[in-house]
């Protein structure tokens, strides 16, 4: 607890794992509703940028979440050597 309190302990590399599920969701039903909507109105090239942006979403979001945890992993080494 007096990790946490002193922000020796940082939990927002765990808060991130959820974050990303939380947005890839978010972009699939998203796309997946703008693709729908597109495709109902008629409108081809839109249809096609939502499916884009349905695969392309979670895997943009997938390389910044995987960039900010790999700032909390040279935190949590930084730490490590200086406890050795």
């Amino acid at each position: 607890m007096n990790d946490f309190l002193n922000f020796n302990r940082m939990i927002a590399g765990d808060i991130i794992k959820y974050v990303f599920w939380a947005l890839a969701g978010l972009t699939i039903i998203g796309g997946l509703l703008s693709a729908l909507f597109a495709l109902f109105s008629g409108d081809i090239i839109t249809f096609l940028m939502c499916l884009v942006f349905t695969v392309l979403g979670p895997v943009i979001i997938r390389i910044y979440c995987e960039l900010m945890i790999v700032l909390f992993k040279i935190h949590e080494n930084i730490v490590e050597i200086k406890n050795k």
